[in-house]
């Protein structure tokens, strides 16, 4: 059915990012030093690394949580607030497309619904608390145009948050309203186990569910695309008003199965636990929102924890967002004003015309390999290919052609040093380094390690050959370990560890229960840069090269395919030019 218009309006933005009156929009205006504004309109802007990892810490407030926007924000103001009145104003509308409707056996009652969200934070059980980070797919893009231009916006480290969201549970949600459970052939125990990645779907959800969509649609209008979109759907015979419509606003989808997926934990969020450091990564709550406290411990002899709600800023997607551990941010819809369930994947602009990997015929995967050290890596990009894709119709139809991004994979990045940085050593500081970064899992494991080593840096090479370089010699002995700063991160990821050796099997439960983890990984090391120096005193400036691995032993990927759009730029990070300094005594 058509999206009515709502009864409620968002609200606009003061300059210290919050909602004002003025019946003009306006994007917040920040704090220069802490950040990099991209773009005004429409608003986008990341917290500079710095900043995002010693003022923000594990948990990142708000203010520094970065603005990624296609589009102008949506609606003029009503109050920033979560009291009743604004809670019954909002409405989500909840659509089963009719085939599924009879065949699950829903009354139209069930099928079609509105839900103010009031209704949401109330009449589904307890709100759970999911420790999440959210990245936007053009992450340190940037980067990965040192090899080639890549198109949008040129993004640093900075696009990722990592936050305690507060909401409903997807999956408690969709099994409320009757939706049958994909996972109701095993037991609770299997169904805690499954990992939650694309291939512990395949085997163990039925094609019925990976087949079935949920889409959540945002009242932000797509219009960066939606003119297209609407044009081709009016060449498609067939295709009425409802169409159209649809075309033109924000939205997303996932499978029913990854829904439904206990593991992925799929949230509908309206605040954050602004005190989540007290908080396990994923709890779910026993009493009301407001002055809750956790009835069961923490830990044996622990006393309960009062949590603390923050309500969602505007500009992040207050009244209700989408909260999808592990995908990409461009599918965590803001401003949430309908749920849909359809056999189709969603086809709006940001799903089926933008947030795909355009590879060149010659991938530079395992370019480090198959070029001669020396070679410039942009030369394996056909110029051809390129040309190509200014022509509008021949990126429709390559678009049409490929799946949409999803899934993020494992990453990490460097805070400091910053590049070209000099660094001085003295006695006092015994020769070493100060690294500061963040890191990022893949499929619910924890990050287990970070690595980093110092190589000799040559304006001559790439990053991806210098990548090849320290991965020549691989003894681990020329690796360091750094250390993880976060203080549940090692027993988080020990738990995920020991669940992983659980096989999953008919009647059988593992021990102990797994624990997947969403959340990034701050960590630092004191690098010891004396013996770098001793080995090769003749190199003035020095790269640092950093990887991680996975609780389920996967490695970041040693250097990501160059794409035209730039998006999963996973690579090791590489931070050239470094001035090591050795202090006179």
């Amino acid at each position: 059915m058509p999206l009515p218009a709502s009864s409620a309006t968002l609200p606009t933005l003061t300059p210290a990012g919050t909602p004002k009156d003025s019946q003009e929009d306006a994007p917040p205006t920040l704090d220069p030093p802490d950040w990099v504004p991209r773009s005004l309109t429409p608003f986008n802007a990341e917290p500079k690394i710095t900043a995002l990892i010693e003022s923000g810490g594990f948990y990142t407030p708000q203010r520094l949580l970065f603005h990624r926007n296609r589009d102008p924000l949506p609606g003029r103001a009503f109050p920033h607030s979560i009291a009743q009145a604004q809670d019954e104003s909002w409405t989500i509308d909840l659509d089963v497309e009719d085939q599924l409707r009879e065949q699950w056996g829903l009354s139209s009652h069930q099928a079609q619904r509105v839900f103010t969200l009031a209704q949401f934070k109330t009449d589904f059980g307890p709100s759970t608390i999911v420790t999440a980070t959210l990245e936007c797919a053009g992450n340190r893009r940037s980067e990965m145009s040192q090899v080639h231009k890549t198109e949008g916006i040129q993004w640093s480290a900075g696009v990722i948050a990592n936050a305690a969201f507060l909401g409903l549970s997807l999956r408690t949600f969709l099994l409320h309203s009757g939706l049958p459970d994909p996972y109701s052939h095993l037991t609770p125990p299997q169904r805690a186990a499954l990992a939650p990645s694309e291939a512990s779907i395949e085997k163990h959800a039925p094609l019925w569910a990976r087949q079935t969509h949920v889409h959540f649609v945002s009242a932000q209008r797509s219009e960066v695309l939606a003119l297209e979109a609407v044009r081709e759907v009016e060449r498609e015979r067939g295709k009425g008003e409802e169409e159209k419509e649809r075309a033109q606003w924000f939205a997303s989808s996932i499978s029913l199965a990854t829904a439904m997926l206990p593991a992925q934990q799929c949230l509908l969020s309206w605040g954050l636990c602004s005190n989540a450091v007290d908080i396990l990564p994923h709890r779910t709550l026993t009493t009301q929102e407001q002055g809750m406290t956790q009835e069961s411990p923490r830990s044996e002899g622990e006393a309960g924890i009062e949590v603390k709600v923050e309500p969602l800023e505007h500009a992040h997607g207050f009244p209700l967002r989408a909260v999808l551990p592990g995908h990409a941010g461009a599918r965590w819809v803001k401003w949430i004003r309908a749920i849909r369930i359809e056999r189709q994947m969603n086809t709006s602009a940001p799903m089926k015309d933008d947030y795909k990997m355009l590879l060149p015929p010659s991938s530079l995967v395992g370019a480090h390999i198959t070029l001669p050290i020396g070679t410039p890596t942009a030369t394996a990009i056909d110029p051809t290919w390129l040309a190509a894709f200014q022509s509008a119709q021949h990126r429709a139809e390559v678009m049409a052609s490929l799946p949409p991004l999803m899934r993020l994979t494992a990453g990490s990045a460097v805070s400091s040093p910053a590049e070209g940085e000099r660094v001085v050593l003295s006695g006092s500081r015994g020769g070493q380094i100060k690294v500061k970064g963040y890191a990022v899992g893949q499929d619910g494991a924890a990050v287990q390690s970070v690595l980093l080593r110092l190589v000799p840096d040559n304006p001559a090479l790439s990053a991806p050959e210098l990548r090849a370089l320290a991965a020549l010699d691989n003894n681990k002995k020329d690796w360091q370990e750094a250390s993880i700063l976060t203080r549940d991160a090692a027993q988080i990821a020990q738990l995920a560890q020991a669940g992983r050796s659980a096989e999953l099997g008919a009647g059988t439960s593992p021990s102990p229960s797994p624990s997947w983890v969403w959340s990034w990984t701050l960590w630092q090391a004191e690098l010891d840069a004396r013996a770098a120096l001793k080995e090769c005193e003749a190199h003035i400036r020095w790269a640092l090269v950093v990887k991680t691995v996975t609780t389920a032993g996967v490695e970041q990927v040693q250097t990501a395919p160059w794409n035209l759009r730039g998006f999963c730029q996973r690579s090791w990070p590489v931070v050239r030019g470094l001035q090591i300094v050795v202090e006179a005594p």
